[in-house]
């Protein structure tokens, strides 16, 4: 909680500079999954705006003052705070009509049961009923990593909102032709969602070499949002 506390201070101190923030701020907010109204709102913004920090900083200096109270006096930092609060359901919905709905939710594996590990079945049926934090938590106690495996932790990790880990998770799979394809669209997805776009496009470009088509109106979704 108190590292929460402290980066929320360094969050809004650097909205209010001109500078951009450090490593250490990004980092945090890309792999945040917590439920902090505030850190959530300045989440949303910049995944929908390419990481983008200047437009989150014009953004806030931009905004009218929040009426507040007279005995209530709020300094800069905590009207930036409401604010950010205050606009959370907006750019969320906002998030959800534009880059979001590229996204590709891979389907996955019929569970066979007697086939496979428990553990594995247990992971399959988590991630299969959309219960991604669930299936992570199972699928990092399996010790016999697989393409299979590193796959679908890779795609749970995308799916809630920690793309870093994703990354990882989905570059630890061999050069596998079943995988291939959807291994290198959901690394795009990935790296644009945490603003990494020349990685994204690298392997946007590899998709559109494919003659599959499944990937192809998410990645031109994809390509409108990094125009």
């Amino acid at each position: 909680m108190k590292g929460n506390e402290k980066i929320k201070k360094k969050l809004l101190e650097s909205i209010r500079s001109v500078e951009k923030p450090d490593r250490e701020i990004l980092d945090f907010l890309q792999n945040y999954n917590g439920d902090d109204e505030m850190i959530k709102g300045a989440k949303a913004f910049l995944e929908d705006k390419n990481w983008d920090f200047s437009l989150l900083q014009s953004t806030i200096k931009n905004l009218p003052d929040i009426e507040v109270p007279k005995k209530n006096k709020l300094s800069f930092l905590m009207k930036v705070a409401a604010i950010l609060i205050f606009v959370l359901g907006t750019v969320l919905f906002l998030c959800s009509k534009s880059s979001n709905h590229a996204q590709v939710i891979e389907e996955g594996l019929p569970v066979f049961m007697g086939e496979y590990s428990t553990t594995y079945n247990e992971f399959m049926n988590e991630y299969r009923l959309a219960n991604y934090e669930n299936a992570i938590s199972i699928g990092s106690m399996i010790k016999q990593k697989s393409d299979t495996l590193n796959f679908y932790m890779g795609c749970s990790y995308i799916y809630s909102g920690n793309y870093n880990q994703a990354i990882e998770q989905l570059n630890r799979i061999n050069k596998s032709e079943h995988f291939e394809e959807s291994k290198n669209f959901q690394l795009a997805y990935a790296y644009f969602k945490i603003g990494r776009t020349n990685e994204a496009l690298k392997f946007i470009e590899k998709i559109k070499k494919s003659t599959n088509q499944k990937y192809t109106s998410a990645v031109q979704e994809l390509l409108k949002n990094l125009d």
